[in-house]
Protein backbone atom coordinates (compact mmCIF):
# COMPACT_ATOMS: atom_id res chain seq x y z
CA UNK A 1 0.00 0.00 0.00
CA UNK A 2 1.43 3.39 -0.98
CA UNK A 3 1.53 5.87 1.88
CA UNK A 4 2.09 9.59 1.29
CA UNK A 5 3.46 11.41 4.32
CA UNK A 6 2.31 14.77 2.96
CA UNK A 7 -0.42 15.36 0.39
CA UNK A 8 1.02 15.48 -3.09
CA UNK A 9 4.36 13.93 -2.12
CA UNK A 10 5.87 10.70 -3.33
CA UNK A 11 4.75 7.53 -1.59
CA UNK A 12 7.08 6.02 0.97
CA UNK A 13 9.92 4.02 -0.45
CA UNK A 14 10.12 0.28 0.37
CA UNK A 15 13.34 0.71 2.39
CA UNK A 16 11.69 3.42 4.52
CA UNK A 17 8.60 1.26 5.07
CA UNK A 18 10.86 -1.65 6.10
CA UNK A 19 12.88 0.54 8.48
CA UNK A 20 9.70 1.86 10.09
CA UNK A 21 8.42 -1.70 10.51
CA UNK A 22 11.68 -2.60 12.27
CA UNK A 23 10.80 -0.04 14.97
CA UNK A 24 7.18 -1.16 15.26
CA UNK A 25 5.50 1.29 12.91
CA UNK A 26 3.56 -0.92 10.52
CA UNK A 27 1.05 1.67 9.33
CA UNK A 28 2.78 5.05 9.05
CA UNK A 29 0.35 7.87 9.81
CA UNK A 30 0.92 11.12 7.88
CA UNK A 31 -0.79 13.04 10.70
CA UNK A 32 1.64 11.70 13.33
CA UNK A 33 4.59 14.07 13.73
CA UNK A 34 6.81 11.29 15.08
CA UNK A 35 6.19 9.24 11.95
CA UNK A 36 6.89 12.21 9.68
CA UNK A 37 10.14 12.98 11.51
CA UNK A 38 11.27 9.35 11.34
CA UNK A 39 10.54 9.25 7.61
CA UNK A 40 12.56 12.44 7.16
CA UNK A 41 15.48 10.99 9.15
CA UNK A 42 15.40 7.77 7.12
CA UNK A 43 15.28 9.64 3.83
CA UNK A 44 18.14 11.96 4.85
CA UNK A 45 20.33 9.01 5.80
CA UNK A 46 19.44 6.76 2.85
CA UNK A 47 22.52 4.87 1.73
CA UNK A 48 24.40 5.58 4.96
CA UNK A 49 25.59 2.79 7.27
CA UNK A 50 23.02 1.44 9.72
CA UNK A 51 24.75 3.16 12.64
CA UNK A 52 24.17 6.58 11.11
CA UNK A 53 20.53 5.75 10.33
CA UNK A 54 19.94 4.39 13.85
CA UNK A 55 21.52 7.49 15.37
CA UNK A 56 19.32 9.77 13.25
CA UNK A 57 16.27 7.83 14.42
CA UNK A 58 17.47 8.01 18.01
CA UNK A 59 17.56 11.82 17.78
CA UNK A 60 13.93 11.73 16.63
CA UNK A 61 13.02 9.50 19.58
CA UNK A 62 14.84 11.91 21.90
CA UNK A 63 12.67 14.73 20.55
CA UNK A 64 9.55 12.60 21.13
CA UNK A 65 10.67 11.80 24.68
CA UNK A 66 11.17 15.48 25.46
CA UNK A 67 7.75 16.34 24.03
CA UNK A 68 6.05 13.52 25.95
CA UNK A 69 7.80 14.59 29.15
CA UNK A 70 6.57 18.15 28.72
CA UNK A 71 3.00 16.97 28.07
CA UNK A 72 3.17 14.69 31.10
CA UNK A 73 4.36 17.49 33.38
CA UNK A 74 1.63 19.85 32.18
CA UNK A 75 -1.12 17.22 32.54
CA UNK A 76 0.05 16.23 36.03
CA UNK A 77 0.18 19.88 37.15
CA UNK A 78 -3.29 20.56 35.76
CA UNK A 79 -4.69 17.50 37.53
CA UNK A 80 -3.12 18.43 40.86
CA UNK A 81 -4.35 22.04 40.56
CA UNK A 82 -7.91 20.91 39.81
CA UNK A 83 -7.89 18.57 42.82
CA UNK A 84 -6.55 21.33 45.07
CA UNK A 85 -9.17 23.84 43.86
CA UNK A 86 -11.99 21.36 44.36
CA UNK A 87 -10.75 20.45 47.85
CA UNK A 88 -10.66 24.14 48.79
CA UNK A 89 -14.16 24.62 47.38
CA UNK A 90 -15.51 21.71 49.46
CA UNK A 91 -13.70 23.03 52.56
CA UNK A 92 -15.21 26.45 51.99
CA UNK A 93 -18.62 24.79 51.70
CA UNK A 94 -18.19 23.42 55.22
CA UNK A 95 -16.77 19.95 54.77
CA UNK A 96 -14.50 19.27 57.76
CA UNK A 97 -12.79 16.08 56.70
CA UNK A 98 -9.80 16.58 54.45
CA UNK A 99 -10.12 12.99 53.26
CA UNK A 100 -13.76 13.54 52.32
CA UNK A 101 -12.86 16.75 50.48
CA UNK A 102 -10.28 14.85 48.47
CA UNK A 103 -12.68 12.00 47.69
CA UNK A 104 -15.38 14.43 46.60
CA UNK A 105 -12.85 16.32 44.46
CA UNK A 106 -11.72 13.12 42.75
CA UNK A 107 -15.35 12.25 42.01
CA UNK A 108 -16.00 15.42 40.01
CA UNK A 109 -16.16 15.13 36.23
CA UNK A 110 -13.59 17.90 35.79
CA UNK A 111 -11.02 16.19 38.01
CA UNK A 112 -11.71 12.78 36.48
CA UNK A 113 -11.07 14.19 33.00
CA UNK A 114 -7.86 15.85 34.19
CA UNK A 115 -6.80 12.57 35.82
CA UNK A 116 -7.41 10.71 32.56
CA UNK A 117 -5.32 13.23 30.59
CA UNK A 118 -2.59 12.92 33.23
CA UNK A 119 -2.58 9.09 33.11
CA UNK A 120 -2.56 9.00 29.29
CA UNK A 121 0.31 11.51 29.21
CA UNK A 122 2.17 9.38 31.75
CA UNK A 123 1.80 6.30 29.53
CA UNK A 124 2.94 8.23 26.46
CA UNK A 125 6.02 9.40 28.36
CA UNK A 126 6.78 5.80 29.36
CA UNK A 127 6.34 4.63 25.77
CA UNK A 128 8.67 7.37 24.52
CA UNK A 129 11.26 6.32 27.12
CA UNK A 130 10.98 2.67 26.09
CA UNK A 131 11.31 3.57 22.41
CA UNK A 132 14.46 5.50 23.18
CA UNK A 133 15.82 2.58 25.23
CA UNK A 134 14.97 0.16 22.43
CA UNK A 135 16.75 2.34 19.89
CA UNK A 136 19.82 2.38 22.15
CA UNK A 137 19.64 -1.43 22.27
CA UNK A 138 19.36 -1.52 18.48
CA UNK A 139 22.54 0.55 18.21
CA UNK A 140 24.33 -1.83 20.60
CA UNK A 141 23.25 -4.80 18.48
CA UNK A 142 24.50 -3.04 15.35
CA UNK A 143 27.83 -2.28 17.06
CA UNK A 144 28.21 -5.92 18.07
CA UNK A 145 27.39 -7.19 14.57
CA UNK A 146 29.75 -4.62 13.09
CA UNK A 147 32.56 -5.68 15.45
CA UNK A 148 31.99 -9.34 14.53
CA UNK A 149 32.20 -8.47 10.82
CA UNK A 150 35.44 -6.54 11.35
CA UNK A 151 36.93 -9.44 13.30
CA UNK A 152 35.91 -11.88 10.58
CA UNK A 153 37.37 -9.60 7.89
CA UNK A 154 40.64 -9.34 9.84
CA UNK A 155 40.78 -13.12 10.26
CA UNK A 156 40.19 -13.70 6.55
CA UNK A 157 42.83 -11.08 5.68
CA UNK A 158 45.40 -12.82 7.92
CA UNK A 159 44.63 -16.31 6.63
CA UNK A 160 44.38 -15.43 2.96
Amino acid sequence: MAVEMEPGTAPLEPDVIDALAEVGIYSPDPTDELHRRLVDALRRTRGEPDGIRFTAMRWVYSWAFEKAGDEFAVAKSEYEAKVAKAVIRFRDDGERSGEMCTRRAEATDEVQQANLRYRVAEQRERLARKRLDTMADQIKVWQSVNADRRAADQFHARTA
